[in-house]
């Protein structure tokens, strides 16, 4: 999938006009376009030159992503895309835009209203007092020009969006005021004291300032958030091996993944990552790898689908072509994985442990950590059919971290990844753990409960506002009550709208994720690891490698392998 870096998005009905103008493009298969990172992917026989031209046809600005030449530089890229370069920008507007509308609204509703002091020189001198407000105002509009220039873009375009909204409001102040400003002037000048009193109640260009800098306020709030929200993002980026332990001529050197090349011999320690693909080559006693490429021979093509019909997975191969035996090791149950699994009961979830392993050994570990029900024996293709059949009574959460967890992570409703587990499962996953711990699938069921909740909050201040706010800048009480709303006034109650929905979001981050409510947040460091032959016996391999699913009527099914 190409990925393009896209200008000029403000609101979702911009990222949305992108997506619908270049999936019309002819040989465009798939096209995805993200706000929060002012990105698009778009997979297609199509030429750069193409795609480019749709944005821009659409009233928007599009360029490639340049492919750096190794992964320090692609994720350095990929991370300066992700960066937070409009709050910057947004919060210098704000201040220089607050520094301008402070004299002018003294000079415009100060005098006006509170009869506060003035310099000698507007005495009875009132167009003059119109003309700096005019230039104060013009200030307010160039620095904010991008108001206008987004807005009248995406009118000509016929795509009007909220900038449009926000320059339409402005300039019809600025440009009422400049009509009355003109015929005061002229009154002046015949001396027509009274008309000129009468223009002076008519001007509005505060109006057009204050909406300017108002909406200034909740595009930055906005920013903010969206900054915290690509912080996390960067996050989850890193978690890619960025190294790989190479052997030459019996010297082991740490180089970067793009060095390994096709026969080159890596060494992958406890604890590490495997950086690239490979076949297994046992020497000494010591497990390494050789990197291959990414095609099988029609005969290999850890005999893969015999192993598979077996109900394991085929990592590696060895170096002769033949596969490599299981190799057994002491897994262990940790105090937060039991801590997570009652947690998750508390919600409301039923729990089902899946795995390949015996029922004896599956039955020892579901009992210990306290599931509710044991599957074992399940092949690859098997743990997607389970997810499917629990589909039918409620929603699915599964939580996997293997190779053979990513058709189930996709089918789930939503498909919960261990941060240091396979790509491809983390590829298919919707979630993401990244400290890949078992305690955060509860953390992020109640997160998520709590962010419905907030959603449904903010959609009811916000229609509230909408049904009251409208008709009234509309005028439609004016025949019936004589309401009327100044342009002023309205948009700072569009703004405390925003404002408030941001605000009402941000309380999320006072929202404490793990145990009950009022319970103190459980210590993540804290493990007790208990080997898995003292429960299951000393005859049986200590291995497992098994998924929890948690299902029950509407709530989520989650599906963990540990």
């Amino acid at each position: 999938m190409r990925q393009y870096l896209v200008t000029g998005m403000s609101c979702a009905a911009c990222a949305a006009r992108v997506e619908k103008a270049v999936s019309q493009v002819p040989g465009v298969t798939t096209c995805s376009v993200s706000l929060l990172t002012n990105s698009m992917g778009v997979e297609g026989q199509v030429l750069d030159e193409t795609i480019i031209q749709a944005v821009e046809k659409a009233g928007y600005g599009a360029k490639s992503k340049e492919k750096a030449s190794d992964a320090r530089s692609r994720q350095a890229a990929d991370e300066d895309a992700l960066a937070d370069k409009e709050t910057p920008v947004l919060r210098k507007r704000l201040i220089t835009s607050v520094v301008i509308l402070l004299p002018l609204l003294y000079l415009s509703m100060g005098h006006m209203l509170w009869e506060w002091p003035l310099p000698h020189f507007f005495d009875e001198n009132h167009v003059a007092m119109g003309l700096v407000q005019l230039v104060l105002t013009a200030l307010i509009m160039v620095i904010n020009q991008k108001f206008f220039i987004n807005g009248f873009r995406s009118l000509v375009h016929r795509a009007p969006n909220m900038d449009a909204l926000v320059a339409l409001g402005a300039s019809a102040a600025f440009l009422w005021s400049l009509y009355v400003l003109f015929a005061m002037t002229r009154a002046a000048a015949d001396g027509n004291s009274d008309a000129v009193m009468s223009y002076m109640m008519d001007f509005y260009f505060e109006s057009a300032a204050v909406i300017l800098t108002l909406i200034t306020v909740g595009k930055m709030l906005e920013a903010r958030s969206k900054g915290r929200t690509t912080d996390a993002l960067k996050g989850l980026m890193r978690l890619a091996p960025k190294t790989a332990t190479v052997v030459k001529d019996g010297v082991e050197a740490v180089v970067p993944v793009e060095q390994v090349t096709i026969g080159d011999l890596y060494v992958v320690r406890p604890g590490e990552n495997i950086p690239v693909d490979g076949i297994v080559r046992l020497a000494g006693g010591n497990l390494s790898f050789i990197r291959q490429t990414a095609e099988i021979s029609d005969g290999m093509a850890k005999k893969a689908d015999a192993l598979s019909e077996e109900g394991k997975t085929p990592l590696f191969f060895a170096e002769d072509g033949k596969l490599k035996g299981i190799i057994a090791v002491a897994d262990v149950i940790k105090e937060d994985s039991t801590k997570a699994i009652r947690q998750l009961k508390e919600l409301g979830m039923k729990v089902v442990m899946l795995t390949g392993d015996n029922e004896r050994t599956a039955k020892a570990i579901g009992k210990a950590a306290g599931v509710d029900e044991v599957i074992a024996g399940v092949l690859p293709d098997g743990k997607e059919r389970e997810v499917r059949a629990l589909q039918e009574s409620g929603k699915v959460i599964m939580v996997g971290d293997g190779i053979n967890d990513a058709p189930a992570l996709t089918r789930a409703d939503i498909g919960i990844a261990i941060g240091a587990g396979a790509d491809v499962a983390i590829d298919a996953a919707d979630v993401v753990l990244m400290k890949s711990r078992l305690l955060d699938v509860a953390a992020a069921v109640r997160l998520s409960r709590k962010t419905l909740t907030n959603i449904h909050q903010n959609l009811f201040w916000a229609f509230f506002y909408n049904v009251i706010g409208i008709p009234l800048a509309a005028g439609v009480f004016i025949p019936f009550t004589g309401w009327q709303l100044n342009p002023m006034f309205a948009a700072a109650a569009m703004n405390l709208s925003s404002f408030f929905v941001v605000t009402n979001a941000l309380r999320l981050n006072l929202f404490k994720i793990y145990g009950r409510e009022g319970e103190e947040n459980v210590d993540m460091e804290k493990e007790i690891d208990t080997p898995l032959n003292e429960i299951v016996g000393d005859r049986m391999m200590a291995r497992t490698k098994a998924n929890l699913l948690l299902s029950g009527g509407n709530s989520f099914t989650v599906n963990w392998c540990k």
